[in-house]
């Protein structure tokens, strides 16, 4: 399926250099969801979480 999707080396797609990763506090209001996150986890509440690979 790796192949299918364009993934040439399935252990650099699971495995990546930081260089390639993002920082993901650049996205906008990460800092309010990790608040709302780390609030659901001590209300004991249920976390959905989903994503658009594209």
């Amino acid at each position: 399926m790796a192949k299918i999707n364009g993934i040439e080396d399935i252990d650099q797609f699971l495995n990546p250099l930081t260089n390639v990763i993002c920082n993901s506090y650049l996205l906008k209001n990460i800092d309010a969801l990790a608040t709302r996150i780390i609030l659901a986890i001590r209300s004991r509440e249920t976390i959905t979480i989903s994503g658009d690979p594209d």
